[in-house]
């Protein structure tokens, strides 16, 4: 998925100037995501402005704030909202998720897939080290900021690699957030998970854990839970 641009059922992504492209990983967070009822949404890092562009085609009704600490991506997202049916949803802000916390605002539904590397090498590219690795917002602060801007009775979602899920949960009932859904992916069955999808609420629910394969046993064959899942966005399906 790194051509220049992605098109999907309802909106088209331009993606030239911002480092982090559109990625199947993303596309499955903002589908997973239930953003009914929700008349205001945050995506952090916002990217190309792929998961805020979900949410407004979930919920046309919603305002969404789109924020992102590099400024060529709060432009690349600005680009992609100006072309799509719901331009006047949006609100785009060139500011990290510390500063922007500082506001006195408050949301229904936060989305985030946030910087994922811990301590891991970098690159030489400074602006894809900001974009990738967790320095610019660890998980507290992420977690800590996002318990601030979130309404009592809102949904935060979440995208992390697998292997922190134990570490990031524990972080957020410090937090008072509580993990209400996890839906556990990997390639196919016969592969390791290797992500994990978070829905997270200030009311505690029965964790619910789902496991979803991208493809069949397989090879190149799409499950039939991911082509439900994703139907709505690719044109492909």
């Amino acid at each position: 998925m790194s051509q220049t641009h992605f098109h999907f059922k309802k909106f088209s992504i331009q993606q030239d100037k911002t480092t982090m492209k559109v990625n199947t990983d993303s596309v499955i967070l903002g589908a997973t995501a239930d953003f009914s009822n929700s008349k205001t949404i945050l995506d952090i890092g916002t990217g190309t402005g792929l998961l805020a562009l979900i949410a407004a085609q979930k919920n046309p009704d919603s305002k969404i704030f789109a924020i992102d600490i590099d400024e060529n991506s709060c432009l690349q997202a600005q680009e992609n909202f100006e072309k799509s049916a719901w331009k006047e949803n949006f609100e785009v802000k060139n500011s990290s998720l510390q500063e922007f916390s500082k506001e006195n605002l408050f949301f229904d539904s936060i989305i985030c897939n946030p910087p994922y590397f811990v301590n891991s090498l970098k690159s030489p590219n400074a602006k894809k080290n900001v974009a990738r690795h967790s320095d610019s917002l660890p998980y507290n602060e992420l977690i800590f900021c996002s318990s601030k801007l979130l309404t009592e009775k809102g949904k935060f979602f979440v995208m992390i690699p697998f292997f922190e899920t134990e570490n990031f949960i524990n972080i957020s009932e410090k937090n008072n957030l509580f993990a209400k859904n996890i839906l556990k992916v990997r390639y196919s069955p016969q592969k390791n998970v290797y992500i994990s999808i978070l829905e997270f609420s200030k009311i505690k629910f029965e964790t619910k854990i789902e496991i979803l394969n991208i493809e069949t046993e397989n090879k190149g064959e799409y499950s039939q839970e991911y082509k439900h899942l994703t139907k709505d966005f690719y044109l492909f399906f």
